[in-house]
């Protein structure tokens, strides 16, 4: 295959879910397509054989900005010895090497040797002084050879900050993550460290201009996709707005800023003297607003610079700190001080000024499903918009992979993109027949330089139908979250489709959120009428809910005596409801973190009430509680000692890169923690966004997630956050989440999901460890057997009907010796064995990663 996919972490304007660390991906392109083909003799960066003590050229960091941390640098006979000690604090520590004369570097190659747990980052400062940075890590503790594509980046701060890397390199580090490390205190060897040069004619002609550029963001016509909350309709940019049956109204989306911007410009025509506009950006799990002026009537033009100055800001982390991207979410219109009356407002255009650099000003967006002529063709739709001043002359390039990374398509053209225009190219393209997945690299290049690389894929369908049998003691669950379906005709319907789908792939499990301020609209006054479509939803269709009692109603005071008893009120009044269909009722959705804005001490208190209210309403019902955003230790040792009462711990253990040893140990710690009361993930997830995960990452990692989880012996539920995307704006994390798309059309996640709990439905499971790093998850009738890292053939006992399939699905062959089957293993692909009879499994060979690339 041509790519590895790796963690990122971002010092600057981190990108959070639920308070956790975000992590990205990078695409790692061969130097031979990329254009990085590298010139001249390697450049030697390790101490000298023999040197001792602190290396020539060479400094130490402790990371200040993140203060706590400690440690030193140091050689001996040529490896360079990174140590660190976080048993006070900090983030990271570093080493750091000034590249003098500077020179354009292409690669990083070196041997290093660590905890199988840390995450190791390395770390350039380029001509124009903005640093880039990237991480990786790899699950064992000998040494590997590494090698670091140091021209592709898409973490960076400082200097111009727009990401547009400028050779030649001044500066080179390698970090050590205190992230992930189970032992606060250690050292990592690097050793045979070189880097080698960029050929010159490569990186001379490339442009590194910045451009001030004037876009439009959207239009506002009727297929802008914009929907509606207050009372009015909109057409082809006319937005009639009746102000006398409500105070305001919105247009709703989520369409991403590009670049750095730097101004928003609204042009409209209409409305009446003292009716207002006010402008809402979206950051991540932030909002900003901003009062752009008031309606004269006639045509005018609003601009405003972007956030955070001269804005007001709301919701979530609730701190004014700009997370990029920023999203246009809304228009406003309010009544203010005009006549309480019907307006009509014509909208013509949303702009955006921005600085812009060749890498983020050509937007490049992908979209594959089945051909409409029907047949083995796959239709591939290119939309290519080019925001900068200047042409680009570039060519596009496409390649199509099996789900084994077997080539199965591929075309490179010339596609020439005129200033501000955008294009669309539609390619069909063929789906083996025996081929249930296709992944597509869509790449435009230009100058040698690859400035937006984009994969999307495509999987068939499963021919399975809704399993209706009931089976509560199976660990496999997903947030299918019916309750975030509209409650009308169609949003219903939608809701039934989603839940047969859930079922169909072997869900047992959905986590639906019981909203407070939805259910008691005023004191006592209770409507479950949409909760009880959710519950026969997924009810009808196999599915258990267990339910998540969450947040706080529009009437109450939060956080405070009164506001916990109310709340206490609500939840007996919601198990009464469902005691007959529901035995399980989570206490609110991570009160680690800026879900909860009140005293962190108060939670206790507020799950014991719950817990007293629902027992008593309902003495077998089982209580989840804690629920924290990742697996927050201090947090639950804080409830542990105010003896908050639960029968279940709940975690959301999100993480970007899958190290099985590390997660099961981290799962087991937690599980002794609270005594072995059982542990359930109610969250877990990686999403598909741009700079995001491949949707074939995203495959694995819930393979590897729920097969890990079950396997350490230490969690009996897990489920996936989430069942469908939540939107559709592409560079926007939290709408990429979901197995299936917006549309509920599946994504190879959702393939993956059938695969392995239909494939391992009957219990009981057990995890089986046959060598360091080779994995087993036994079922009644089926075993998964991976790999973390590195390849290995294993063999097993197998008398009978064997079959065995890869994550999508596909029949895999192989070989039978002496009542055996013997599989090769490939790094982090899970293989099925299905059968009546399978014996014990045994590893015949392994073998390390070669070179670990990123």
């Amino acid at each position: 295959m041509h790519r590895l996919v790796v963690p990122f972490v971002k010092r600057a304007n981190r990108s959070v879910k639920n308070g956790l660390l975000t992590l990205g991906c990078l695409l790692l392109v061969p130097a031979t397509t990329a254009g990085g083909a590298s010139e001249g003799e390697p450049i030697p960066l390790s101490p000298a054989p023999g040197e001792t003590g602190l290396p020539t050229g060479w400094a130490f960091s402790n990371g200040p900005e993140f203060p706590g941390a400690a440690g030193r640098l140091s050689a001996d006979n040529g490896i360079l010895e990174l140590h660190y000690d976080f048993r006070e604090g900090g983030a990271y520590v570093a080493a750091y090497r000034d590249i003098e004369p500077e020179r354009a570097l292409d690669r990083l190659k070196f041997r290093m040797k660590k905890p199988a747990g840390a995450t190791f980052t390395i770390r350039v400062t380029d001509s124009h002084g903005q640093t880039f940075q990237k991480s990786s890590t790899f699950a064992h503790d000998e040494w590997q050879e590494t090698e670091v594509d140091l021209t592709h980046w898409n973490q960076f701060f400082g200097g111009p900050g727009d990401g547009r890397l400028r050779q030649p390199i001044r500066r080179i580090g390698v970090l050590v993550e205190r992230q992930g490390l189970a032992e606060l205190r250690g050292v990592v060897e690097v050793a045979d460290l070189e880097a080698r040069p960029l050929a010159r004619d490569l990186w001379r002609e490339r442009d590194y201009r910045t451009y001030e550029s004037t876009y439009e963001v959207t239009a506002f016509d009727s297929d802008a996709g914009f929907s509606l909350s207050g009372p009015g309709t909109i057409s082809e940019g006319r937005w009639e707005v009746d102000l006398s049956a409500a105070e305001n109204a919105f247009l709703n989306h989520s369409i991403a800023l590009h670049g750095r911007p730097k101004a928003l410009r609204l042009s409209v025509t209409g409305g009446s003297p003292g009716h207002r506009l006010r402008l809402h950006l979206g950051s991540h799990f932030q909002n900003f607003v901003r009062d752009l002026g008031e309606l004269s009537g006639d045509r005018e033009t609003f601009t405003v610079p972007v956030p955070p100055d001269g804005w007001d800001y709301y919701g979530g982390q609730n701190d004014g700190e700009v997370r990029p991207p920023l999203r246009f979410t809304r228009l406003e219109v309010r009544r203010g001080t005009g006549a309480a009356e019907r307006i009509d407002l014509a909208l013509e255009s949303l702009e955006c000024v921005s600085d812009l650099t060749v890498t983020s000003g050509l937007i490049l967006e992908t979209s594959l499903t089945p051909a409409s002529t029907g047949g083995d063709r796959l239709s591939l739709v290119v939309q290519r918009r080019n925001l900068l001043p200047v042409r680009l002359d570039g060519d596009l390039v496409i390649v199509a992979y099996d789900w084994e990374g077997n080539t199965v398509w591929s075309a490179d053209e010339p596609d020439p993109l005129e200033p501000g225009r955008a294009g669309t190219k539609t390619v069909s393209l063929p789906m083996p027949d025996d081929r249930h997945f296709v992944e597509v690299l869509v790449r435009y290049v230009y100058k040698g330089e690859i400035l937006a690389s984009r994969t999307v894929a495509h999987t068939r369908s499963p021919d399975l139908k809704p399993d209706l049998e009931l089976r509560p003691e199976s660990p496999w669950g997903m947030g299918v979250y019916l309750y975030r379906f509209p409650h009308s005709p169609g949003g219903l319907q939608q809701m039934d489709t989603a839940a047969a789908m859930a079922s169909s792939a072997g869900v047992q499990w959905s986590r639906e959120e019981f909203s407070w301020s939805r259910i008691e609209v005023e004191p006592g006054v209770y409507d479950f009428s949409f909760y009880d479509e959710v519950v026969d939803a997924a009810t009808r269709n196999g599915i258990r809910v267990y339910g998540l009692l969450a947040y706080w109603s529009r009437w109450t005071e939060p956080y405070t005596e009164e506001g916990i008893e109310a709340f206490a009120e609500f939840a007996r009044a919601t198990v009464r409801r469902y005691r007959d269909r529901i035995q399980h009722w989570e206490i609110y959705n991570e009160p680690n973190i800026f879900f909860w804005q009140g005293p962190p001490e108060l939670y206790p208190v507020l799950l014991r009430r719950v817990y007293e209210a629902i027992k008593d309403e309902d003495p077998e019902a089982r209580i989840l509680g804690i629920s924290t955003a990742g697996i927050d230790f201090d947090f639950i040792r804080m409830c542990l000692e105010a003896e908050a009462p639960f029968d279940v711990l709940t975690i959301h253990p999100y993480r970007q890169a899958m190290n099985e040893a590390r997660f099961m140990e981290e799962l087991r710690s937690v599980a002794e923690l609270v005594d072995h009361r059982p542990v359930w993930i109610t969250e877990m997830g990686l999403p598909t966004h741009h700079d995001g995960a491949t949707e074939r990452e995203q495959a694995v990692f819930l393979a590897r997630s729920y097969l890990g989880a079950i396997a350490s012996g230490a969690t009996q539920t897990i489920s996936w956050y989430n069942f469908r995307n939540d939107g559709t704006d592409a560079w926007f994390n939290e709408h990429h989440f979901g197995v299936v798309r917006r549309d509920l059309s599946p994504k190879p996640s959702y393939r993956a999901l059938a695969t392995l709990a239909r494939g391992l439905k009957d219990g009981p499971w057990t995890g089986e460890f046959p060598a360091p790093g080779i994995f087993a998850l036994r079922s009644g009738r089926g075993l998964a057997v991976w790999s973390g890292h590195g390849t290995a053939e294993v063999a097993i006992e197998a008398d009978g009907a064997v079959r065995v399939v890869n994550l999508m699905g596909e029949t895999r062959e192989f070989d039978r010796r002496d009542g055996r089957i013997v599989l090769s293993l490939t790094p982090s692909a899970p293989l099925f064995i299905l059968g009546d009879t399978l014996g014990s499994l045994t590893v015949e060979k392994q073998a390390p990663q070669a070179t670990h690339q990123f």
